[in-house]
């Protein structure tokens, strides 16, 4: 506030910070970072593969999933409309996903791809079983 009596001394520790981290505006190190990054080309093929699998395995089942290309998740449509009841459902079976509604549109639901390959695998079944279950 700019009543503040310290508000100087608070506004230059905030700049600081701010510069320190660079959350507003990149810091050299980071611009440096960048020029060397440009031509690097991630390799993922491993994330695309496991994608596919789950793709594979949620369409299969019944499931209607969303296109993408490698991201670190998948994103589909939940079968009811509450998508928070069933991340519920799924969490009761050992199955942890996020509701659609916590980022934008509610309905659907996305599987994080970031856990090792095995365990998104185990998971894939409980899908199934929340379908027959409702």
């Amino acid at each position: 506030s700019p009543r503040m009596p310290e508000n100087d001394e608070v506004r230059r520790a905030l700049e600081r910070g701010v510069r320190l981290m660079g959350f507003c505006a990149p810091t050299d190190l980071m611009q440096r970072a960048v020029c060397r990054l440009l031509d690097y080309r991630p390799h993922l093929d491993a994330l695309a593969q496991q994608q596919e699998t789950v793709r594979t395995a949620l369409t299969g089942y019944g499931y209607e999933v969303c296109k993408a290309e490698a991201t670190f998740f998948v994103y589909a449509r939940s079968p009811i409309p509450d998508d928070f009841k069933f991340a519920e459902l799924l969490a009761s079976r050992g199955v942890l996903v996020v509701p659609s509604t916590l980022f934008h549109e509610t309905g659907y639901f996305r599987i994080s791809l970031t856990a090792r390959p095995a365990s998104v695998a185990e998971g894939l079944p409980a899908f199934a079983r929340v379908l027959d279950a409702l």
